[in-house]
């Protein structure tokens, strides 16, 4: 097999239980129902076990995921190394930037992250600061281009493998997992409640019904 297929294999291995076409997600597929309950739960900011089983496929999983993100700052700042993502945070949120206001934006990560005796001074090589010293001059939304990618490659490949070994991500991982079998079983019992309701034959109460069976009785 090639190395090519072997890794569009791998790949669809991964996530296959992340697609709710081919998966039955649970809560329902809101493509395919009106319960949004699955949209809500993956926008929530308690992120589920499938959420944060995602971080560990890749930092772009854990950057794109709001939860993640923040999760991935907390354990830079434990290690003193926040400046490298609040950069490349600072720079994508350049890139969407009204273009009146990049100028003065780009000053102010300039002087943030690269200006000699900056506050939060992050680490470049030679050839990626002189490209940034030469874009800052004519400023836009892509002046730190060089830089940014500098810093997605460092963190990439040195912080981001600790952040996923670390005991704060392995922690939260199996809370995720005890709470996801927790609600696997509750979820599973209201489905069966919900059905055995559906199934229950209604019938007429007749005149010598209890008050409170024919209080049941009239709810049905």
């Amino acid at each position: 097999m090639s190395k090519v297929a072997d890794s569009l294999l791998s790949y669809t291995e991964q996530y296959v239980e992340y697609d709710p076409f081919l998966v039955p997600p649970d809560p329902s597929n809101p493509w395919l129902s009106d319960d949004t309950t699955f949209w809500e739960l993956e926008a929530s900011k308690e992120p589920s076990q499938q959420r944060v089983k995602r971080w560990g496929f890749g930092m772009d999983e854990a950057l794109k995921d709001p939860v993640g993100r923040e999760q991935f700052l907390k354990f830079l700042e434990s290690e003193f190394s926040s400046e490298n993502l609040r950069f490349w945070l600072a720079v994508e949120d350049l890139k969407k930037r009204p273009i009146r206001e990049v100028p003065s934006r780009v000053q102010e990560i300039w002087q943030e992250f690269l200006a000699p005796g900056a506050p939060s001074a992050i680490n470049l090589d030679s050839k990626s600061y002189d490209k940034t010293t030469q874009n800052v001059k004519e400023p836009g939304r892509y002046t730190f281009e060089d830089a940014q990618e500098h810093i997605y490659k460092l963190m990439k490949s040195d912080s981001y493998p600790r952040f996923i070994r670390s005991s704060a991500y392995q922690e939260l991982l199996q809370a995720k997992k005890k709470s996801g079998n927790s609600m696997d079983r509750r979820t599973s019992f209201e489905k069966i409640a919900q059905n055995m309701g559906r199934n229950i034959p209604i019938f007429p109460c007749h005149k010598n019904c209890t008050p409170t069976l024919r209080a049941s009785t009239n709810l049905l």
